[in-house]
């Protein structure tokens, strides 16, 4: 198979138009301080140097790359919406024409971020799984054994930032899968050995670094990037996921319950790594994600097993004691992740007074719905005023992304009034 490197975007649609350079320069610039600090996924440099080369913004894909990319970094509107699906036609057209860049690549994740952050489903579900397929088409999840249809890179830039591609389709395939439960993951178990993203800041400067492993950089306690760090909590979470849509039979439930108290360890002691980065960063929102998809983590794992129903616990076999050793855990972690988030979200609120909503990542929204769950359930069982408290706090961070990501709206209409009616579990 040839590789076509280019499509007119006029010969595909009329409106928009394509961008000019000036206007394609501007959305680089706001992109590289909002999105790109959440998820530094596109090289600003080769882009930069990619509309340096031309006159004219004319590509297909690179025109789609640019929109995507204003789409993340402005706030939802109908003229959005509107390019929105132009790029979807685009992207569809490039396909057709073997337009498999790395700028189609990127334009591809980026709109499912899109989709993602503005709870468009099953749109988004279907796009991050088109994604993955794509990588896997290309051969970027094997490059020593899959047959590699992009060709050699000879820029380390490039090739990192096909890295980092690939490793954002896994995160957003383990987000969207654990709001969507009980359905496989699009993208397979990641090995133990694979290469995480390198340093932000020296990828972005075009300084060559060396790339840590994923999980050896954990147990090492090795210098990792933030961007790195949200690939591992996404890592963890992709074993909690894997675990809680599990059905163990008879035989095998003292299996899964020993399996559940060493994922709640695991998980539990990458955040306590993540606080201790967090504290000695000097760009310490470029965590905000990780830690938000490591609590998620944690409240996935506490609400499968945190069930205090007698009937829950004799019927679901196994060890009794195991189960229930395994049942105080996630009881009392729970309490302990609902307020790690209310500090979370407290952090969030006080960046986004300065900040434009774009430089927050959607990725955190599950996080704090989940503790918006827990404190409201919290506030019926003992009608506690500081719980209340509590679940206002998330509300308020929500509430401050709206603008940006209409997910925070439909959260915030699942969190209305239940701390007075149970109106339904967090995790479907």
């Amino acid at each position: 198979m040839s590789l076509n490197r280019y499509l007119l975007w006029k010969d595909v649609i009329s409106h928009p138009p394509p961008l000019t350079v000036l206007e394609a320069r501007a959305t680089i610039d706001l992109y590289s301080t909002t999105s790109h600090q959440w998820f530094p996924i596109v090289s600003i440099k080769r882009l930069s140097r990619e509309l340096d080369s031309c006159d004219e913004v004319a590509a297909a894909d690179l025109t789609a790359l640019l929109f995507s990319m204003q789409l993340l970094s402005h706030q939802a509107s109908e003229v959005s919406y509107a390019n929105y699906r132009a790029v979807k036609a685009v992207l569809t057209e490039c396909e057709q024409n073997n337009v498999m860049s790395t700028d189609y690549c990127a334009a591809y994740v980026l709109l499912a971020t899109y989709e993602y952050g503005q709870a468009m489903f099953p749109a988004a579900y279907l796009t991050i799984a088109h994604c993955a397929r794509i990588f896997y088409c290309l051969g970027t999840h094997d490059k020593k054994k899959a047959t590699q249809l992009f060709g050699i890179l000879d820029t380390w830039t490039e090739t990192e930032e096909r890295r980092r591609l690939w490793w954002a389709t896994m995160i957003l395939d383990r987000m969207a899968h654990a709001g969507f439960r009980f359905r496989p993951l699009s993208t397979s178990h990641i090995p133990p050995d694979e290469i995480i993203p390198a340093s932000d800041d020296e990828w972005d400067n075009v300084e060559l670094t060396c790339n840590p492993l994923l999980v050896m950089s954990i147990e090492a306690n090795t210098a990792v990037a933030p961007f790195a760090r949200t690939c591992q909590a996404a890592h963890l979470l992709g074993k909690v996921c894997q675990h809680v849509n599990d059905h163990p039979n008879a035989a095998d439930v003292d299996i899964h319950l020993e399996e559940a108290s060493h994922i709640c360890r695991a998980v539990a002691a990458f955040k306590v790594l993540l606080d201790q980065d967090y504290a000695a960063s000097p760009k310490p929102h470029r965590l905000l994600t990780a830690r938000a998809v490591c609590l998620f983590a944690l409240h996935l794992m506490y609400d499968t097993h945190g069930c205090i129903e007698v009937d829950h616990v004799e019927s679901a076999g196994g060890n009794r004691g195991r189960r229930l050793e395994l049942q105080q855990l996630a009881i009392d972690g729970a309490r302990t992740a609902a307020q790690e988030t209310v500090d979370l979200a407290n952090e969030l609120e006080k960046y986004a007074i300065k900040n434009l909503p774009a430089c927050i990542s959607p990725l955190v929204l599950n996080c704090l719905y989940a503790a918006g769950g827990t404190w409201a359930w919290y506030h019926r069982e003992t009608d506690n005023e500081l719980y209340l408290q509590n679940l206002n706090v998330i509300r308020r961070a929500l509430s401050g992304l709206q603008s940006q990501w209409h997910a925070s709206i439909d959260y915030l209409s699942l969190l209305d009034k239940t701390e007075h009616t149970y109106m339904g579990a967090c995790f479907q």
